[in-house]
């Protein structure tokens, strides 16, 4: 229900609503309450003149606002952070003043544990234990040096068929357990591409001290 009231030169639109709470005998759902209110928002958001909206929005049970103050350089509040009653989360709320932005910066802490460390089994030729001497005494007495083959195909077959007898025997494999870092989706390769320019920068700094390796 919508009411409309002019005094003067004030023009308020008061708008009351009540939504009932959704179950399967309304067929009613948060989702088209949603659709609906964003419809109505959006509709009476070119009408000039002051703005009530009242009523009962049937969705306060089980979820908590948990910003008080303004969000806006203005005064406004218009960012939330919104959880369950049940939930402990969030905790140390704050609102800092100061950003670029027409919008304050909202911090919290989010009470989640770190994921678990995932261990996995790697299989690698130990290269360190080759010793460098009898590697080489192989390879001389191998058929690489006594019967090498002329022809191009067979010579690359002849030489990869040595040199991995050679390593397995030189250096056989071997299995250790490591632990795999966590995955962050956020550190995609431009990231990544950055972080070693960085460190390239710092290390030229470091070494030579021109200020146009800090930029």
């Amino acid at each position: 229900m919508d009411v409309t009231m002019i005094s003067g030169s004030t023009f308020l639109i008061i708008i009351i609503m009540y939504q009932p709470p959704p179950s399967s005998r309304n067929k009613l759902t948060p989702r088209t309450f949603f659709s609906e209110f964003s419809v109505l928002l959006e509709s009476i958001a070119i009408f000039r003149g002051e703005l009530l909206i009242l009523g009962d929005f049937s969705f306060h049970e089980g979820f908590q606002q948990h910003v008080h103050e303004a969000t806006h350089r203005a005064g406004y509040t218009l960012d939330l952070v919104i959880s369950r009653h049940s939930s402990h989360t969030l905790k140390n709320i704050s609102v800092f003043t100061g950003s670029p932005s027409d919008h304050h910066i909202i911090k919290c802490d989010v009470n989640i544990s770190s994921p678990l460390p995932i261990k996995t089994t790697i299989c690698h030729p130990a290269m360190c234990d080759i010793r460098v001497e009898n590697f080489v005494r192989d390879i001389q007495a191998s058929t690489l040096f006594t019967s090498p083959v002329v022809d191009l195909s067979h010579s690359i077959e002849q030489y990869e068929n040595v040199l991995c007898d050679l390593i397995d025997k030189h250096a056989p494999v071997k299995e250790r357990s490591v632990v795999l870092p966590p995955s962050s989706l956020w550190y995609c390769d431009e990231l990544w591409k950055a972080k070693q320019m960085k460190c390239r920068s710092e290390r030229k700094w470091l070494k030579l001290g021109l200020e146009i390796d800090l930029l």
